[in-house]
C-alpha cells in the first residue's frame, strides 16, 4: 500500500505542479516563515468581515431541517479511529477529544488522546470522555501534495455526537464548521444536530460544492465519492501553494468568517483563493487523485471549478452554453466571460464571443440546425455544438455533400460519398473525411456473421508445453458439441506455437477437426508470444530482426498446415495483445505475418488487432491492408477494476459489486464511429469488428446477477453494433468460466441463446 501522500505528489506532478525528483519521500522542509502580504497585494487577514453576498442556492441552508431535542449528556467510552490531514498529518501528530455541554459547548471532564500512527494521519484513539458530544482537534505537521512539502505544525478541529460511532475524520471541512455550529448553538439556540446539518449546507454553498449527505467528519481525502471530490476540492483550493502559518491564518479567518452568517463575505480573500483554484484548474484539464488502494480516478475536477465558480460569482453551471461574467471586481478574471460546457465553467473564447455577435445576423446555433453554414460579408460559418464558427473545407465539404447527398443523420449512418477525390463518411450529425481509402470488405463481413456468437478455449494450448494440459485444462472432445448444442456458431483457440510447435500442429489439427465435425467455425492464433513481447521493444533495433523472422517462420508453418481447410471454416488472428511496444511495432509485426499468411492461404479471413492488450479504440492508429478479407479484434473488460479485481487488477483489492459498471452500449457506438473514420467499407459501414475477449472473473463476492447483468449488456451492446464475439472463456480460466460441468447460472440467457 502506497501512502496516500506519495501517491498524491506522483499524481500532481505528472501535471507539471510539482518540482521533478527522485526522491520518493516528501521534502523534511523547514517552516518558512509567514510574510506580511500573500501574492503581492493580499493583506493576511487579521478580522473576519461582517459584510453580506449574495450565492446562488444549491443547498438551501433554511430548509426544515428534522430536530433531534434530546441532548443527554453522560460518561461516554469512547473507541475511535480515522485520519487527521490537511494535506495527511505525519506520524507524530496528536488527536485529542473531550467532551462538551452540547449546549454551551463547555468542556466536560478529560480528554481521550492519541497519536498519529502513520504518515497518512491514521489514528486511533480509547478512552472516557465526559459527554458524547465531543470536540476532536488534531495538531501536528502535514503534507503539502501541491508543493510536495513537510508543513506545521497546525491545529484543526472537529464537533460530532461520538454515540455509536467508531469513525472520526479531522480535516479542513470540520475545522470550518465547527465554529459556525458552536455559533448556532450557542447564539441562535439550535440544536446540535439541527446545527451540524444547517452549517455543512452553508459551507458547502460558499465553497459551490453540490449536494451531499455526508457528514464531514465522515470525509477522508481517500473517499471515492461525492463527498470525497468535495473535500479534495476544498482542501486543494484552500492549500495552494501556502506555507504552513500562511494556510492557517486564511483557514481560520474564512472559518470566523463563516461562522457570523454561514456565509463568506470577504470578497478580497474570496477572489484570492478562487484565483488560486482556477489556476490549478487550468494548469491539469482532468485533475487525478491516488487513493488508498492506489487506484487511479478522475476525480475533483467539477468541484474544483464550482469552487472558483463560487468566488467569481458565476453561480452554477446547470445550463449548457449559460455566459456570465466574473462579478468579483478582486480578481485577476474580473469582467472576464465564462461559459457553461459540459458541466463545467471555462473562459469563453474570442470565438465564442464572436459566435455571440453573429446570432442577431445568422440566427441561433442549436441542434436543430447543427452542421449548417450560412455566409456573411464572404465568409462561410458552420454551426458547430451551439456556436458559429469560420468553416473549414470540411465544413464546406460536409455542406456540399449533404446538399446532393442528404444531411448526415442516422438513416445515411456509414455512406460513403466523394468529393473533390476525397472520401467522406457520414458520422452524423456530418460528413467526416476518412483516413484511409474505403475498401470492399463484403467477404470480411461475410465471415464476421458466420463467426456470430463464440466461445475462447482459454488455459489450455496457450499454456507453455508442448500440448494443452500445461494448465491442468486439456479440451475434451466433447467440449465443442456442449458449445454447439448450447446455440453458439464458433470457438476461438489461442496458441502458444512457439513452445513445441511440432506437437501442438498435431494437436490443435485435431481439436479443429471436432470443431468443424460440430459445424462450428474456427479462429487460431499466436497467443502470449513473450519472446516477441519483449523484442519489440527495442524495435527496430536489437534482436528484433532475429526474433521477428522466427515468428513469420512459425506462422508461415501453421498458416501452410491450415490453408488446406475451407476458407468459410476457419480464421487466422495475427497476434494477441500486443503491449508495452509501439505502434510502429505492432504495425511491422502485424503487416509482416499477414503477409506471410496472406501468401499461404490466399483465401481465408485473418483478424488483425489493435496496441494496449487490443483495445478497440487502437484502430484510429493500426495500419491495416487494403484486403477486403480481414477483420479487426478487440478486448473488451470495462471497467478492469470489475472485471479483474482481486486477480490482476493493479492492486489486487475485491469491491465487490460495489466496483460494477457497464457503458458498454456507448463504448461499441464510439468504436464503431473511429472505424467508419478510419476504415470505411466502400458500401457503407466499416471493417469488420469482432469482440475476441471480454467476460468477468467470479472472484471477490461478484454476485452472479452483477455478472450477467454485465455479460447480458455488454453482448447486446456488440450485436447491435455489428459486432461476433467469442468471449473468455469456456471453462477452467481463473474464475471467468462459463460452464463448469454445466452452464452457469443465467449464463446462456446473457449470451442471448435461451
Amino acid at each position: 500500500m502506497k501512502y496516500p501522500h506519495l501517491a498524491l505528489a506522483a499524481m500532481l506532478s505528472s501535471f507539471g505542479l510539482l518540482a521533478c525528483s527522485d526522491d520518493p519521500k516528501p521534502t523534511e522542509g523547514v517552516e518558512p516563515s509567514s510574510s506580511a502580504t500573500i501574492g503581492g497585494d493580499i493583506p493576511v487577514p487579521s478580522s473576519a468581515s461582517e459584510s453580506s453576498s449574495s450565492a446562488v442556492v444549491m443547498d438551501d441552508p433554511n430548509a426544515e431541517i428534522p430536530t433531534v431535542p434530546n441532548q443527554t449528556v453522560t460518561l461516554t467510552n469512547v473507541s475511535l479511529s480515522g485520519a487527521a490531514a490537511v494535506g495527511p498529518m505525519y506520524k507524530g501528530a496528536t488527536v485529542s477529544v473531550t467532551g462538551i455541554d452540547p449546549s454551551t459547548f463547555t468542556a466536560i471532564g478529560t480528554a481521550a488522546q492519541a497519536s498519529v500512527s502513520t504518515d497518512n494521519g491514521d489514528y486511533s484513539l480509547s478512552g472516557s470522555v465526559g459527554s458524547p458530544y465531543v470536540t476532536a482537534t488534531a495538531t501536528g505537521s502535514y503534507y503539502n501534495y501541491i508543493l510536495d512539502t513537510k508543513y506545521g505544525p497546525v491545529t484543526l478541529d472537529a464537533v460530532t455526537n461520538v454515540a455509536g460511532r467508531t469513525n472520526l475524520n479531522v480535516n479542513v471541512l470540520t475545522h470550518i464548521e465547527a465554529a459556525r455550529v458552536k455559533m448556532l448553538v450557542t447564539t441562535f439556540g439550535m440544536t446540535f444536530n439541527d446545527a451540524k446539518v444547517k452549517a455543512e449546507k452553508e459551507i458547502r454553498l460558499a465553497f459551490g460544492l453540490p449536494s451531499d449527505s455526508t457528514l464531514f467528519e465522515d470525509i477522508s481525502l481517500s473517499t471515492e465519492s461525492q463527498a470525497g471530490a468535495n473535500l479534495m476540492a476544498v482542501t486543494t483550493a484552500l492549500m495552494g501553494e501556502l506555507d504552513g502559518t500562511t494556510f492557517s491564518t486564511y483557514l481560520n479567518y474564512i472559518r470566523d468568517d463563516i461562522a457570523i452568517d454561514g456565509v463568506w463575505d470577504d470578497e478580497v480573500v474570496k477572489a484570492k483563493f478562487g484565483d488560486d483554484a482556477y489556476a490549478v484548474f487550468v494548469n491539469s484539464a482532468v485533475l487525478m487523485l491516488k487513493s488508498y488502494t492506489d487506484q487511479s480516478v478522475s476525480y475533483f475536477e467539477n468541484e474544483i471549478v464550482g469552487f472558483w465558480g463560487a468566488q467569481y460569482g458565476l453561480g452554477f453551471c446547470t445550463e449548457e452554453g449559460t455566459l456570465a461574467n466574473c462579478s468579483n471586481v478582486n480578481s485577476v478574471n474580473a469582467g472576464k466571460t465564462f461559459m457553461c460546457s459540459n458541466g463545467k465553467w471555462g473562459l469563453a473564447t474570442e470565438e465564442i464571443l464572436k459566435s455571440i455577435a453573429l446570432v442577431p445576423i445568422l440566427g441561433e446555433c442549436n441542434s436543430a440546425v447543427e452542421g449548417t453554414m450560412k455566409q456573411h460579408e464572404g465568409v462561410y460559418y458552420a454551426c458547430k455544438k451551439n456556436f458559429w464558427v469560420v468553416a473549414s473545407a470540411e465544413d464546406i465539404a460536409n455542406s456540399l455533400i449533404s446538399a446532393t447527398a442528404g444531411a448526415c443523420d442516422d438513416t445515411r449512418y456509414g455512406n460513403v460519398q466523394t468529393h473533390e477525390s476525397q472520401y467522406y463518411v457520414c458520422v452524423p450529425p456530418v460528413w467526416t473525411k476518412t483516413t484511409h481509402k474505403p475498401v470492399d470488405y463484403s467477404k470480411g463481413n461475410a465471415m464476421n456473421k458466420k463467426l456470430g456468437k463464440g466461445m475462447n478455449f482459454g488455459n489450455s494450448w496457450e499454456a507453455p508445453s508442448a500440448d494443452d494440459s500445461g494448465w491442468s485444462n486439456p479440451i475434451d472432445d466433447g467440449d465443442f458439441a456442449v458449445i454447439k448444442n448450447a446455440g453458439f456458431n464458433s470457438v476461438r483457440i489461442p496458441v502458444r506455437w512457439y513452445s513445441g510447435v511440432d506437437t501442438k500442429i498435431s494437436g490443435v489439427k485435431k481439436d479443429v477437426d471436432l470443431a468443424i465435425a460440430q459445424g462450428l467455425t474456427v479462429v487460431i492464433n499466436y497467443h502470449h508470444y513473450e519472446p516477441m513481447h519483449e523484442a519489440a521493444k527495442s524495435y527496430p533495433n536489437g534482436n528484433y530482426p532475429s526474433v521477428k523472422q522466427e515468428y513469420l517462420n512459425v506462422w508461415k508453418r501453421v498458416a501452410q498446415t491450415f490453408s488446406s481447410y475451407s476458407a468459410d471454416k476457419l480464421v487466422f488472428e495475427i497476434y494477441n495483445e500486443p503491449r508495452g511496444i509501439s505502434q510502429e511495432a505492432v504495425d511491422d509485426i502485424m503487416l509482416s505475418a499477414y503477409e506471410v499468411i496472406r501468401a499461404a492461404a490466399p483465401n481465408h479471413t485473418i483478424m488483425f488487432e489493435g496496441n494496449e492488450y487490443s483495445k478497440f479504440a487502437q484502430i484510429s492508429k493500426v495500419k491495416l491492408p487494403e484486403d477486403g478479407n480481414i477483420i479487426f479484434t478487440g478486448h473488451y473488460y470495462e471497467p478492469y477494476s470489475f472485471s479483474h479485481q482481486g486477480s490482476h487488477s493493479s492492486d489486487g483489492s475485491c469491491k465487490g459489486d460495489a466496483a460494477y459498471g457497464n457503458k458498454a452500449a456507448s463504448d461499441m457506438k464510439d468504436y464503431v464511429d473511429r472505424a467508419l473514420i478510419a476504415y470505411p467499407d466502400i458500401n457503407g459501414g466499416h471493417v469488420p469488428l469482432n469482440m475476441g475477449e471480454f467476460g468477468i472473473a467470479k472472484v471477490c463476492n461478484v454476485s452472479d446477477a452483477k455478472r450477467t447483468q454485465w455479460t447480458k449488456l455488454t453482448v447486446q451492446a456488440a450485436e447491435a453494433n455489428g459486432m461476433s464475439w467469442h468471449y473468455w472463456c469456456f471453462k477452467n480460466c481463473g474464475g471467468f468460466e462459463a460452464y463448469s460441468g454445466s452452464w452457469m447460472s443465467g449464463f446462456l440467457n446473457a449470451f442471448g441463446l435461451q
